[in-house]
């Protein structure tokens, strides 16, 4: 596990890790699967294949089920939720302060400031 990751940082450029990771206030490792074995660290961290965790699955950050696909509308608003500093599209697309295409491949459109 990558503990301990959520201290501020500020990344610019493009960023790859593995398959292609996103790190940030949403992090995003293979096919929507969150880092290590499914649990993403961060803001908006995840468990399974793309479900944020805040103050419990599905509360806070907003939650995402199945592959990535994020639950009712498909709009979440929080610290690494469907839309806001990560949001999570398909099976692990990430746009926001990062952006994950196909299986999990990782573009840093900017800064990201992890608060």
């Amino acid at each position: 596990m990558l503990s301990g990751y959520n201290q501020p940082c500020i990344s610019i450029g493009l960023l790859f890790l593995g398959s292609g990771a996103v790190l940030g206030s949403g992090a995003v490792l293979g096919l929507g699967a969150p880092l290590g074995s499914g649990v993403g660290l961060g803001s908006g961290v995840g468990l399974g294949s793309g479900a944020p965790l805040g103050s419990g699955v599905g509360l806070g950050s907003g939650v995402g089920l199945g592959s990535g696909a994020p639950l009712g509308s498909g709009v979440g608003l929080g610290s690494g939720a469907v839309l806001g500093s990560g949001a999570v599209l398909g099976s692990g697309a990430v746009l926001g302060s990062g952006v994950g295409l196909g299986s999990g491949f990782g573009l840093d459109l900017g800064a990201v400031l992890d608060p």
